[in-house]
């Protein structure tokens, strides 16, 4: 699942959506920001345009803003539309009052402040992070200034996870709502069970988890999963019609307690059973095993993980560890010395400690339309 964010740079125009801008700055009635149509439509969201033409061009939306400088959550509803004169899309709805708990929150921003937008949604947006960088605002300064390169004269620009982790990880101030934009590793991990990522969470000083924001991250954690599968079956289709293999199976998609996701005849006759463990982040972030799985692997057949990785709605990147049963068994017998009574369910695992193959890139080459997945 692709993470689509983008770098605006804030126009007096702009500001507008902001009430006390728009009584105090002599910025015309636009009441809104801009979301240039060359990255929010052609980059972003390029199939949005036939979507909301059955919703008139408004769509509703979940703000969560948060700065400028340290200044937390706002959560507000607003809309995302486009009228018939409009060139490009607009974050509009209403004026944007600072909250009452923070009178004059929003009053210090200034043209060419800048505001990083993360939309959720797959077709059309339906929530989105908005976080404010003010250059007047001392613990923004460094984020500023990180920032500008890679805007340079553009308007607005997208921006990738791993140019904003190399922010964030080079940001002393630990609490800047900046880290709010690299959080999605350490909640993955929660949301799949991972003492990791609980830790690295609650380590985050000040920084709570809601249950909406959990239930978010089990959610898409889901939809990876089956988006990972869903490109593995795509790979074994082509490797099928090219002769690689012989045949192959989507078994948990016949049976969602499956031990493993798929399984592959070999051109050898050999039948391997197959796992897929997906994410759009990085290929280390843990993988996450299930005790099922491991007493699965043990068993006479082959048994290789699938690790799919950077995943976007476009591409993949796949590595392969295979025959991973003496590792489980290793695994199963650390576990079986545990006191009656104790039953461990599932284990986290770092990567590198298997023998994963080297990166192979998975996409639909142009015009190719793989069997009906699902």
């Amino acid at each position: 699942m692709q993470r689509r964010i983008a770098l605006k740079r804030l126009t007096a125009s702009d500001l507008t959506l902001f009430e006390w801008q728009f009584r105090n700055r002599n910025a015309g009635n636009q009441k809104s920001i801009n979301l240039n149509a060359a990255v929010f439509i052609d980059e972003l969201f390029p199939s949005l345009p036939d979507a909301a033409s059955e919703l008139n061009d408004r769509l509703p939306l979940d703000l969560n803003i948060y700065g400028p400088g340290h200044a937390g959550l706002h959560n507000l509803q607003r809309k995302i539309l486009k009228g018939p004169a409009y060139k490009n899309w607009r974050l509009d709805g209403e004026y944007i009052n600072s909250p009452e708990t923070d009178p004059e929150r929003y009053n210090i921003l200034e043209p060419d402040d800048l505001a990083i937008f993360e939309f959720r949604g797959r077709i059309v947006p339906s929530s989105a992070t908005l976080i404010l960088i003010s250059q007047n605002v001392d613990v923004d300064r460094p984020v500023y200034r990180a920032l500008l390169p890679i805007l340079g004269r553009r308007s607005m620009a997208t921006i990738s996870v791993d140019q904003l982790q190399l922010i964030s990880n080079a940001l002393e101030d630990r609490e800047h709502p900046f880290h709010e934009l690299t959080l999605d590793a350490e909640l993955e991990d929660a949301a799949l069970g991972g003492v990791k990522g609980v830790v690295a969470l609650r380590r985050r000083p000040g920084r709570k988890v809601s249950r909406d924001e959990l239930k978010h991250a089990r959610e898409l954690a889901e939809q990876v999963g089956r988006s990972g599968e869903e490109s593995i079956f795509r790979h074994l289709d082509r490797q099928k019609r090219d002769g690689v293999i012989t045949d192959f199976s989507w078994e948990a998609e016949a049976n969602a307690v499956a031990a493993y996701d798929f399984l592959v005849i070999l051109n050898t006759n050999v039948s391997v059973a197959v796992d897929v463990k997906a994410t759009n982040g990085q290929f280390d972030r843990s993988l996450h095993v299930s005790v099922a799985e491991l007493t699965e692997m043990t068993q006479q057949r082959r048994y290789d993980l699938y690790r799919v990785f950077e995943l976007t709605d476009a591409s993949a990147k796949l590595r392969i560890a295979e025959n991973v049963g003496d590792f489980a068994s290793e695994i199963l017998q650390t576990i079986g010395r545990l006191r009656p009574g104790v039953q461990v369910d599932s284990i986290s695992i770092a990567p590198g400690i298997l023998a994963f193959g080297p990166a192979v890139t998975l996409s639909d080459p142009p015009g190719e339309e793989s069997e009906s997945v699902g």
